[in-house]
């Protein structure tokens, strides 16, 4: 009788930890599918005023990424309050913040603001979106990488192949610019999808680290409060220093980018895909870990080319993409997949310590 009770017990917690992995690698994907859109909607916006008003000097273009990046994080995080008032966790944030967890979901946010979400939204001004997808979507391998460094974890030979194949999707995607496209900037971009590519590695290494004693939803939040206030603070005022308008223009630019009517609405409408993908992506890496989660959510170097389609076929962004790049995108897909994932360990779950 109680061996068939443990039997029962063990059979029990078995579909509960494969019903619960697959829908933390339900919700990586659509992190992934999710996050293109956002990136969709800054292009959009890079076509409206006040940013029209602003020459094509590299400085002022990057002026333009920083100010839409952290307008974007700003909106969403409103709507991350929006989403956890209602649901009694308001009172978490400041709690949370007097944590130490909180104070690992706050610096998730200072890397993840500067170097990951700025850098990409830069680089999608200089060369066109399945490009930076595609480079940013190395992401995974660059967990590995400094989790072999500081935790000294061993380069085992599938992780060693895997990073070997994301070399060489990287290569086929960033070998050039579409024929006939303008995109002086084009091989810069590629640079900064890189750094955003290391960026959103730390910040997704940072937050899950953070957060294990945080809900998600509440993490999401102050790490996007924490990004865009990096980015309107310290950014925006080094990269205004550089246009003709000087430091303090850098901030009457934000100012008017946080109030222009209509244009704010595209804005915060677009801020609501930046809030899903980081709470479906929080959430993800809460159940499987950041490094499968992050895997997963590189999948969307394969969505950014559908999605681009998309808003390319409704008139509102140019498409512009090789064939190459799309190999490009299949292949480093798979090596990112490779780098992080055990197909023997896929559908295990997270362990809180």
């Amino acid at each position: 009788m109680g061996q068939n009770v443990t039997l029962n017990a063990q059979s029990a917690m078995e579909k509960y930890r494969l019903k619960r992995g697959a829908w933390g690698y339900f919700l990586a994907l659509m992190a992934g599918l999710t996050y293109p859109f956002l990136n969709s909607f800054w292009v959009l916006a890079q076509g409206n005023v006040p940013y029209t008003t602003i020459g094509s000097t590299f400085a002022e273009i990057a002026l333009i990424g920083i100010v839409v990046a952290t307008v974007s994080d700003f909106f969403a995080a409103g709507w991350m309050l929006v989403w956890n008032i209602p649901h009694h966790k308001g009172r978490e944030y400041i709690r949370v913040l007097k944590s130490r967890s909180g104070k690992w979901c706050v610096l998730a946010g200072i890397l993840g603001g500067p170097v990951a979400m700025s850098t990409v939204c830069v680089a999608i001004f200089l060369c066109p979106i399945p490009y930076v997808m595609a480079i940013s979507a190395a992401f995974p391998v660059f967990s590995a990488i400094i989790s072999s460094i500081i935790l000294r974890e061993r380069l085992n030979p599938r992780l060693v192949m895997g990073i070997v194949i994301v070399v060489i999707g990287g290569a086929l995607v960033s070998w050039g610019p579409p024929e006939g496209s303008n995109y002086p900037y084009f091989w810069l971009g590629i640079l900064l999808a890189a750094i955003s590519s290391f960026g959103l590695a730390l910040d997704c290494c940072v937050g899950t680290y953070g957060m294990d004693m945080v809900d998600p939803s509440v993490a999401v939040g102050i790490k996007l409060f924490a990004s865009a206030a990096t980015n309107g603070i310290i950014m925006v005022p080094i990269f205004a220093a550089f246009t003709s308008g000087g430091i303090l223009f850098g901030w009457e630019f934000l100012g008017t980018a946080l109030t222009v009517w209509p244009y704010v609405l595209l804005m915060v409408a677009g801020a609501i895909f930046g809030a899903v993908t980081w709470t479906v992506n929080y959430n993800s890496m809460a159940i499987i870990g950041a490094s499968r989660g992050t895997a997963i959510n590189a999948s969307f170097a394969l969505w950014g080319i559908p999605v681009s389609l998309l808003f390319s076929a409704l008139g509102l962004i140019p498409y512009e993409v090789t064939t190459l790049c799309i190999v490009g995108a299949c292949v480093l897909f798979v090596g990112s997949v490779m780098v992080v994932m055990n197909p023997k360990e896929l559908l295990n779950i997270r362990s809180h310590s």
